[in-house]
């Protein structure tokens, strides 16, 4: 197989960064994203973070390029309107070696901005499952913010941004397997 081969939009992305003279597309083009930077304690990985001024208020977006082991690393969260010290965080890994996505376990991350700055991290199933239902998150909502996240602000704006140096449009992402084990976490309640 060509190391080079572009069959997806994630492809199209990794590859702008591991081979950027002779990409025709690059992040640099997109007006949400910061500049793209080398992450200086980890060889071959790069930041590209979503302008907050740009965004939706309590959003945020990063991504990673790691070209050392192929893969592009999608974080995102969104702030809960109830309680805005915790926020529902998604993570999407795109394998260049497997042309898979997979859409990690939702997790849950309180914050404490006043006492130590300090984030936790909830994933057990049975705290994540009580806490969406304290705060009446539906599976439907989830899912809304699972595919805003991806296609209506990562994807779109790399298409738009790149216009015809991408060979992919909104319509057209290319082929690439999904893995989607959003709520595999969680209670057999939220499970299809």
């Amino acid at each position: 197989m060509n190391s080079r081969k572009i069959d997806n939009i994630f492809d199209e992305m990794y590859l702008s960064v591991k081979y950027p003279k002779i990409s025709a597309t690059s992040f640099h083009y997109m007006r949400d994203v910061g500049r793209l930077t080398e992450l200086m304690d980890v060889d071959d990985r790069y930041l590209g973070v979503y302008k907050k001024s740009l965004l939706n208020y309590g959003e945020e977006i990063d991504v990673f390029i790691n070209t050392e082991k192929e893969i592009v690393i999608i974080n995102s969260s969104i702030e809960l309107e109830t309680d805005n010290k915790r926020c529902l965080y998604f993570t999407y890994n795109y394998s260049f070696k497997t042309k898979t996505l997979d859409i990690e376990p939702l997790t849950v991350f309180t914050y404490d901005y006043f006492l130590t700055n300090y984030e936790m991290a909830i994933d057990d199933a049975v705290q994540v499952d009580a806490f969406l239902h304290e705060h009446q998150i539906t599976r439907e909502y989830i899912e809304k913010c699972r595919d805003y996240f991806l296609y209506d602000k990562l994807l779109t704006d790399w298409v738009n941004g790149n216009g015809k140096r991408s060979r992919f449009t909104v319509g057209n992402y290319g082929n690439y397997k999904i893995e989607d084990n959003l709520f595999s976490n969680l209670g057999e309640g939220w499970r299809l």
